[in-house]
């Protein structure tokens, strides 16, 4: 018999203070996504059905060992899967019988559309993971979700299959006067800074999307005083089905939704696990998704994941974000050797495929930035940051300042300078 929605919810919500219940989670679902990944011909096919016949009888970690350790060290024997490898092959890791899917357009934080395959019924279980952070805010049954962009153009309401009882809608930056004050509203870092001095959206309301993270947050937690511009944050990926990590109110860390999401952080020269909070890259494997499997995938991130009972109960992996991994370098780089380019405006996204470039004159001849996306400083974001300055929300720690250090020791380090682009600002 069909298991409902609402039982899945209850098990997601226990399985954060129970180590039985989130075992049993985590060890039902990786056989199955192993096995799917066996299918892609982005992976190693032999390793991943020899590991298989192991996968099941996974020894479950000791009383005070963390509750992942086992899947980890499981885990360890694959390679990791670099996302510049297949950036632009995707197609390798779609299962060989995926079974029924449906497939979702989203995007990252350079706005570029991408198509990933999930499994049908991965679409309940991400509405319970959902339930769970909602239910932590203190959200009711049915409610009003906000997704507000960092984009102009063209939106509307949305319909998810995620949960009926939740109206879904995407804003632009165009709609930025229309958001709802109730509900809840989920955006970038600096816009919800912005939405909170001007007023417009009640505080209590909106959640920070940390696509990637800042090294200032690390920073602003360690200062007297230091408030965070929302009081719930997300780490989300858009290649994965559920989100990372939530951190709920009251509570200073992010916690892993480690029965949806693997997190393990490994050394950027030897590529072994780091001890808890120690800093290293982070990767990830998606225990929802078998129709495009990522399994030990690379997210370009780095962080430190603290094991152990948190203050506010949770027993699932605490983890502490710093930012990309530096140091930073392709089209960033040049951009910023433009000094017509560094006088006009501010690069707030590069990557290697893509670069977006916010001006403060518009049009801008696009020849002079070589085909990249060029938009103009929406007016309800010019106060943020002084124009002329050269800055990405891809933020980068060169390996000198983390490498083989623990989390406090890399903010203690930084001091009020953050990196931006490799230089002390």
């Amino acid at each position: 018999m069909a298991i409902g929605l609402s039982q899945r919810v209850r098990e997601a919500l226990a399985a954060e203070r129970s180590a039985d219940l989130l075992l049993d989670r985590i060890h039902s679902r990786l056989p199955k996504v192993l096995a799917a990944a066996a299918t892609a011909s982005a992976y190693d096919q032999a390793a991943l059905l020899s590991l298989l016949e192991h996968a099941g009888s996974v020894d479950r970690p000791g009383r005070d060992e963390p509750v992942d350790l086992a899947a980890r060290n499981l885990l360890n024997q694959v390679s990791v899967l670099r996302k510049e490898k297949i950036r632009n092959s995707l197609h390798r890791l779609v299962a060989g019988d995926p079974g029924p899917v449906d497939v979702r357009v989203t995007s990252g934080t350079s706005g570029l559309p991408t198509q990933l395959a999930r499994p049908r019924d991965a679409v309940v279980e991400r509405a319970a993971i959902d339930r769970r952070l909602y239910s932590s805010i203190g959200l009711p049954s049915f409610f009003e979700l906000t997704v507000l962009t960092p984009w102009r153009g063209s939106s509307g309401r949305r319909h998810t299959l995620y949960d009926w009882r939740i109206g879904y809608r995407v804003l632009s930056l165009d709609d930025i006067g229309r958001l709802p004050r109730d509900g809840l509203v989920v955006t970038s870092p600096r816009i919800c800074r912005t939405l909170i001095q001007d007023g417009l959206v009640n505080r209590n309301r909106l959640a920070s999307a940390w696509e990637v993270s800042e090294p200032t947050r690390g920073l602003l937690e360690g200062r007297a005083g230091a408030q965070a511009e929302a009081p719930y944050e997300l780490y989300v990926a858009a290649e994965l089905t559920a989100p990372v990590a939530f951190r709920p109110a009251g509570c200073s860390f992010l916690h892993i939704n480690v029965d949806a999401v693997l997190v393990e952080v490994i050394s950027s020269t030897s590529g072994q696990p780091q001890k808890s909070g120690v800093v290293g890259h982070l990767v990830v494997t998606d225990l929802l998704n078998t129709a495009t499997p990522f399994v030990r995938y690379e997210l370009g991130d780095l962080g430190a994941v603290i094991y152990g009972r948190c203050d506010c109960g949770r027993i699932t992996p605490r983890l502490k974000l710093l930012g990309r991994a530096g140091p930073f370098e392709s089209q960033a780089a040049r951009l910023l050797q433009d000094e017509r380019l560094r006088k006009r405006g501010i690069v707030i996204e590069c990557g290697d495929a893509s670069a977006l470039l916010m001006t403060d004159d518009w049009p801008v001849n696009r020849d002079e930035v070589a085909g990249r996306v060029v938009q103009p400083i929406p007016t309800e974001l010019r106060g943020l940051l002084p124009l002329g300055t050269a800055i990405s929300i891809r933020d980068r720690f060169p390996p000198e300042v983390w490498a083989h250090r623990g989390v406090a020791e890399v903010t203690a380090s930084q001091g009020d300078a953050p990196y931006l682009l490799g230089n002390r600002r």
